[in-house]
């Protein structure tokens, strides 16, 4: 579904309540919905498939991505990150996983594939995480996406569906 008028207040609110958005855009805003469960059960980064967008070169976006995720075991960690284009002028982000019903992992990474590692994940509870972050694009035009890995080979970390991201292109 489009929605023609987009106030970020209202795309923050709806994203975090998990309302499907699909991907709606007001020219500079853009939200972005993952419509199946994403698994990836090696300690390599995979692409986030529908949590990617394209930034142009020069570029600043805002990024703020919330969802929900489980893993093979409470002793498997799921591993959040960003890719995008080569030689980004700056990029910070916040990444913030629940371990347990009361547990939290934060970090600032400033980097693409950067990791956080919470040493411990989800086991079958889905529990929330939330990416932030300020891309400041360098020369290179591209795609930005949200990637996940395994802490460990061979136990699977999914992200659920529902996860979605909500950009703003300043």
């Amino acid at each position: 579904m489009t929605v023609p008028v987009l106030s970020a207040l209202y795309a923050q609110t709806m994203m975090l309540l998990g309302v499907n958005l699909a991907v709606s855009t007001q020219s500079n805003q853009a939200v972005y919905r993952l419509t199946a469960d994403s698994d990836n059960s090696t300690t390599a980064f995979s692409d986030v498939t529908d949590l990617s967008w394209s930034i142009g070169a020069n570029a600043t976006q805002v990024v703020t991505c919330a969802g929900a995720y489980t893993t093979a075991a409470t002793t498997t960690a799921i591993q959040l990150s960003f890719n995008g284009p080569a030689s980004p002028t700056n990029i910070r982000t916040m990444v913030t996983v629940a371990t347990t019903a009361t547990g939290w992992s934060n970090a600032s990474q400033s980097a693409y594939d950067a990791v956080l590692n919470p040493a411990t994940g989800a086991g079958a509870t889905a529990r929330p995480f939330e990416l932030r972050a300020t891309i400041e694009n360098g020369a290179n035009a591209g795609t930005i996406v949200v990637r996940q890995r395994s802490e460990i080979a061979a136990s699977s970390a999914t992200i659920l569906r529902g996860a979605t991201c909500f950009v703003i292109t300043l």
